[in-house]
């Protein structure tokens, strides 16, 4: 570290013997492909995962996917339609993992 910096978050979570939480999700995809690419490789992704019965990785898949569909819809002015098809994609995969809770929290 430079002399007087302050750590970043990472370096503060291993100077306590943690490690920072890591989200499935920013694996999948590589943020410096067009949205509409991240769109495409993480339908797979949760196509996969689903598979595989991992639906933590499923919600965190749709959460990403929600995400880029907002970005499109309100700052490239895309169709709302995709929007709304990643609410619900996330609320199915909400109920995959049975975290009715946390659907109704995070989709209101």
């Amino acid at each position: 570290a430079i002399l007087g910096s302050k750590p970043g978050p990472r370096a503060l979570w291993v100077a306590m013997g943690r490690q920072p939480f890591e989200s499935a999700a920013a694996e999948l995809v590589s943020e410096s492909d067009h949205p509409l690419e991240q769109l495409r490789q993480l339908e797979a992704k949760a196509w996969e995962l689903r598979q595989l019965g991992d639906a933590d990785a499923v919600v965190e898949c749709r959460i990403k996917q929600l995400s880029l569909q907002k970005v499109l819809v309100h700052l490239y002015d895309y169709p709302t339609a995709g929007l709304v098809q990643a609410q619900t994609a996330l609320a199915e995969a909400y109920a995959l993992g049975n975290y009715l809770d946390q659907a109704q929290e995070h989709l209101d």
